[in-house]
């Protein structure tokens, strides 16, 4: 059982997540500052990243497989089970990687929420900016407005009404 080639194999795996939550937060960054030229870089570096960490999670996958195997846990222990089995130092070992790997996961998912929602503004004002854009050339379909307020082509049904006291 070569639980020193796992341990290594985690610490490669907890840097790779710390790299990918650089490239978020730096892309984030990005969006954020406007130089929006730079963010099809920074969406290719993450994604390049993400590659990296699932041939490292494939490895470590084969690598728990086999020492769950020796250990009698099965073919897919969990690391905490095999904390459990193992003894000092691998015991406190893979425990701090698993903690560590967890909250860096966590603190990902946090900056790839905040992620979407920012991009997510930024496609709806282009889809706006675009659609201004159609009307002043004839391209778009969907529904215009006057200086008035009122929608040009909008069915006479509807009414606006204000009701004061």
């Amino acid at each position: 059982m070569n639980l020193g080639k796992l341990s290594t194999l985690l610490w490669e795996e907890r840097q790779l997540l710390e790299l990918l939550l650089f490239k978020m937060e730096e892309e984030a960054l990005v969006v954020n500052s406007g130089r929006h030229q730079w963010l099809g870089r920074a969406t290719s570096e993450i994604q390049f990243v993400l590659t990296n960490i699932e041939n490292c999670e494939r490895q470590r996958e084969e690598l728990v497989r086999e020492a769950g195997g020796e250990l009698g846990l099965g073919d897919s222990p969990s690391l905490e089970s095999l904390a459990d089995e193992c003894t000092e130092p691998w015991s406190s070992t893979f425990l701090d990687h698993r903690k560590a790997i967890r909250a860096l996961l966590g603190r990902v998912l946090q900056v790839a929420q905040g992620n979407r929602e920012v991009l997510s503004k930024y496609v709806l004002a282009v889809n706006d900016a675009l659609s201004i854009v159609g009307r002043a050339t004839g391209d778009y379909s969907g529904p215009s407005y006057l200086p008035d307020g009122s929608m040009v082509g909008a069915s006479r049904d509807v009414r606006l009404l204000d009701v004061k006291s």
